[in-house]
């Protein structure tokens, strides 16, 4: 294949071979790795939670969360909360979920799946005819879903981080800056969705 390439195209760097034959232009490249690296930061910042929730301490034994799959632990966490939590925390929590839902399965997809010209990234999908356990899903990387991403993606590690405080008593449920940050929960809960069913319906070609 680098034989029939033009010079220049085979001697690029990734970033900008990825933008001719994929259409993924350097700026969203950038956005990707953002959402991703904010994401990361979730992942920890989940772990902590869920130690702080359960009054679990860790130090020299395997936490309850280890080689737990950060799906498990949004399902763990939903659980927990629905059945132990009041209001407001009840709502922080079950708003955390549904964001981190929306956002993992697009995260997913863009992190595990194939990628495809125009930018669209298929996980699960078959190669050969082969089956596969999990459903196909296919999403699309744009300036206007990633910026939905991002932002998402912010709000949920910060309230992840601040209702982790207010189990571990560093901060009262009805201080100010967690009134602000859920009330910021149910407007990226909205956005969160956005990100989920807006990027399938640019493949689908149904946008708009």
């Amino acid at each position: 294949m680098t034989d029939a390439m033009p010079n220049d195209l085979a001697n690029a760097d990734a970033s900008q071979r990825l933008h001719t034959f994929f259409g993924v232009s350097p700026s969203v490249q950038k956005k990707v790795g953002t959402f991703i690296l904010i994401w990361g930061k979730f992942e920890c910042t989940i772990e902590l939670l869920i130690w702080s929730t359960k009054g679990e301490t860790p130090a020299g034994v395997r936490p309850s969360t280890d080689a737990r799959p950060v799906s498990v632990l949004i399902d763990n966490l939903r659980t927990w909360a629905k059945s132990t939590a009041d209001d407001p925390l009840l709502t922080a929590l079950v708003l955390t979920c549904e964001i981190a839902d929306n956002l993992l399965e697009y995260r997913n997809a863009v992190v595990h799946g194939r990628i495809f010209e125009g930018g669209k990234f298929t996980s699960n999908g078959s190669l050969l005819g082969e089956l596969r356990k999990r459903q196909e899903t296919t999403v699309h990387v744009s300036e206007g879903v990633l910026d939905r991403a991002i932002r998402a993606a912010d709000v949920l590690e910060r309230a992840t981080g601040l209702i982790s405080a207010v189990y571990a008593g560093a901060l009262d449920d009805d201080h100010p800056v967690f009134n602000e940050i859920l009330g910021r929960l149910l407007t990226t809960t909205r956005e969160s969705i956005e990100v989920r069913y807006l990027s399938k319906s640019i493949v689908e070609g149904t946008y708009g």
